[in-house]
């Protein structure tokens, strides 16, 4: 019996204690802080990516209407929002983490009304929205930010779908993509 619990005790630190990093980015994600931004409750940056605000207001919003308050956007939750898979979906073109020190930073590159985005989230900390060019080259595909770039950062997809990070130096960080 003390070996179930302490397998059970090593899955859920690997796996994690709470299913936030199951909706790290996606479209249902920015659906619901669509809708619960327009019902005034503040999901915080209309990104896509699951943070602290977004769930403070998923509960709030459980609580209000009376349902399981679980903080999670479970199907009853979803149905209530009114969210469904095809609206107002947003697509992203990837998901990447990189650890910086004790700090992990999760990069969103996705696509707004025809422009392509980065947003880069340090921790539980609220996103940097970049606007950036997308082109390509020998097969991958290269982003560089819009905005005056002195250092020239720029940011590839390698053909095994990792983030490399270049400056005019060469490769400084390479993050690995999660979706």
């Amino acid at each position: 019996m003390k070996r179930i619990i302490i397998i059970s005790f090593v899955l859920l630190a690997i796996v994690g204690f709470s299913s936030d990093t199951v909706f790290s980015s996606s479209a249902v994600v920015y659906q619901a802080q669509k809708a619960l931004k327009a019902l005034a409750y503040d999901p915080g940056p209309i990104d896509g990516l699951w943070g602290n605000a977004t769930k403070r207001a998923i509960n709030r919003f459980q609580q209000n209407s009376r349902l399981p308050v679980t903080g999670r956007l479970d199907e009853g939750t979803k149905d209530k929002l009114g969210i469904t898979p095809d609206k107002d979906s947003l697509p992203v073109i990837g998901v990447w983490k990189e650890k910086i020190e004790n700090i992990v930073r999760t990069i969103t590159i996705q696509k707004q009304n025809d422009r392509v985005v980065m947003i880069t989230k340090y921790g539980d900390f609220s996103g940097r929205k970049s606007e950036m060019f997308e082109s390509r080259k020998s097969g991958d595909s290269v982003y560089k930010q819009k905005s005056d770039n002195p250092d020239g950062v720029y940011f590839i997809v390698n053909h095994s779908g990792n983030l490399e990070i270049y400056d005019r130096l060469g490769i400084i960080a390479t993050a690995m993509r999660i979706r």
